[in-house]
């Protein structure tokens, strides 16, 4: 069912016509406020988020997937239930540790 990597922001022409047919979807998101991007594009597009159904976060295994950050739920606008699991990429920390200073 998944693509064999995950849907970004700027690719909306791709992506919502398989959340339409499939019902779910997965996305990277760089930082958490990334997602209120995918709120706005979906809204051009009639999918509304569903502000009733809280944020997912044990939607999927933390073990197996550890980028896994949430699962948001929307509604199309003939009332469709929608899901996009958000997986955060962080960064890693920029220490001095890996650097031979001998």
């Amino acid at each position: 069912m998944w693509r064999g990597f995950r849907y970004q922001t700027g690719e909306a022409c791709e992506f919502v016509p398989v959340l339409r047919e499939k019902g779910i979807i997965q996305a990277d998101i760089d930082f958490i406020d990334e997602i209120n991007v995918y709120i706005d594009v979906l809204s051009k597009y009639g999918i509304l988020l569903d502000e009733t159904a809280k944020p997912d976060f044990d939607a999927l295994d933390g073990v197996e997937n550890p980028e896994f950050y949430a699962r948001y739920t929307f509604r199309d606008k003939d009332g469709k239930i929608l899901y996009i699991d958000f997986f955060h990429i962080e960064e890693p920390d920029e220490t001095y540790a890996s650097v031979d200073l001998g």
